[in-house]
């Protein structure tokens, strides 16, 4: 596997469970976020919260 990926991968498990569900649903899945929404029981602006802070942990 490349090591790129292998960091990503590292990096992805390491995020709180409700991050890395909804980045991998929205980026890996391309569900919209009223259905991530719908399926994680919140609300649309909790759904781009926890995408914005598992992007910013991500990046770093």
């Amino acid at each position: 596997m490349d090591s790129k990926v292998s960091d990503i991968i590292s990096r992805i498990s390491k995020l709180p469970s409700d991050q890395a569900l909804v980045f991998k649903l929205k980026t890996f899945h391309k569900l919209s976020t009223e259905t991530i929404a719908n399926k994680m029981e919140i609300d649309a602006h909790n759904v781009w919260q926890l995408l914005h802070e598992a992007r910013v942990t991500l990046m770093q």
